[in-house]
């Protein structure tokens, strides 16, 4: 789960701690938030930033390091909870998991993740506008699916690719040393 407990919400909601699990729940909470938030400030020009960051793009922890925010992309509940508890487990600001190729936008544009993990498939057939957006932004990405990679088009062959079934941890330590490269 990600654990948010900003100094800048804290104000906001009088010092309680929120754990959101979903972009969904994530969106919720800043629906409930936002009034709050425009008395306080006048505005809501910073709302993701306040719920989605506790640690900037490229930003470093309490010890110094990088810390990686890596966005999921995965329709499958329990896939995409599983990703997003091993990057939690290594340090990780997890975005999403987003399930549609629409939230997967949105969260990039709002919550600037310097890495990303992908499924192909988003339940309405393959897409690639995922991986354009990313491959534009310069953002580092690898592939997660149970489709094999002949289905992947040319252009992104030098991507990473991981078929399920895999081992999730193994593969988060793997995709987690592309955010340094």
């Amino acid at each position: 789960m990600i654990a948010i407990s900003t100094p800048s919400l804290m104000r906001f909601v009088d010092g309680v701690q929120f754990i959101v699990s979903t972009s969904t729940a994530l969106a919720a909470v800043a629906q409930w938030l936002s009034r709050s938030i425009i008395e306080a400030t006048g505005s809501v020009d910073d709302l993701w930033g306040i719920l989605a960051n506790t640690v900037e793009a490229g930003g470093e922890d309490e010890v110094g390091q990088t810390v990686p925010r890596v966005l999921v992309v995965e329709d499958e509940f329990l896939i995409a909870r599983e990703l997003a508890a091993a990057f939690e487990d290594r340090g990780a600001i997890v975005i999403g998991p987003c399930a549609t190729t629409e939230d997967a936008t949105l969260q990039l544009g709002a919550c600037s993740p310097t890495l990303a993990v992908i499924d192909i498939n988003l339940g309405k057939g393959k897409s690639f506008e995922v991986p354009r957006l990313l491959v534009e932004r310069g953002i580092p990405f690898a592939f997660v699916t149970g489709y094999d990679h002949c289905v992947i088009p040319h252009e992104y062959f030098s991507i990473p690719f991981y078929q399920r079934p895999m081992d999730t941890n193994a593969f988060a330590d793997e995709v987690l040393e592309l955010s340094f490269r």
